[in-house]
Formats: structure tokens, C-alpha cells, sequence
């Protein structure tokens, strides 16, 4: 017997993923970003198969910090405290992203 307190109607899938420990660092290359961004996108290209116009699409990366590193908070104006974005066009145009603290994970950007 299951009791589900779900409303039956609604259909969800969660998933977290992050980038390996090796690409947790505090300079990028353009390349590295870029293979970042592609590796986020074909999971949610994969993931979705037939069904990929419910899954939400890659529009960038998230840096996630340490929320206790204030000096780097002031200086870069970090989201929500702790999370730096950055979109396909600021990847783009990155030649060299540098960071003054190394992150503790990179995330997918979605936008559903």
C-alpha cells in the first residue's frame, strides 16, 4: 500500500548534477566554459528524448561559493549570496574568467 501526499495529477523529475571536482578551479579558459555549457545541454537534449519540450533548456552556468566568502561577495555582487551566473552570450565572449576563490560547484542555468 502507498500513501502518496503528491497531487496526483502532477508529474515531476528532479535532478542535481555537477560538474566534476577537476573543473573546480579558480581559472577558466574559454574552451573549459564552453565544455562545461555543452556537456549541460546534451544531458538535457539526452534526458528529454521525445519529451525534450518539457525539459527545461541550458542557458548558462552557475558558480556556486562559499557563502561565508564576503571579501569576493562585494567585489563580483554575487546572487542570492553565494551563486555567480554567467549566460551563453557572457560565456561567449569570455576569453579568460578568473576568480579570486576557487567555487564548490558549477551548475547547469535552466530555464523551463
Amino acid at each position: 500500500v502507498l500513501d502518496i501526499n503528491d497531487q496526483a495529477n502532477q508529474c515531476d523529475i528532479s535532478v542535481q548534477l555537477e560538474t566534476k571536482p577537476q573543473y573546480l578551479k579558480m581559472h577558466y579558459p574559454q574552451d573549459e566554459l564552453g565544455y562545461l555549457l555543452e556537456q549541460y545541454t546534451a544531458f538535457f537534449e539526452d534526458m528529454g528524448g521525445f519529451l525534450s519540450f518539457m525539459m527545461p533548456s541550458v542557458e548558462g552556468l552557475v558558480f556556486h561559493f562559499d557563502v561565508n566568502s564576503k571579501p569576493f561577495k562585494a567585489e563580483f555582487g554575487l546572487q542570492q549570496g553565494n551563486r555567480l551566473t554567467l549566460n551563453r552570450e557572457e560565456i561567449k565572449n569570455a576569453k579568460n574568467f578568473n576568480l579570486p576563490i576557487k567555487p564548490i560547484r558549477i551548475t547547469a542555468l535552466v530555464e523551463k
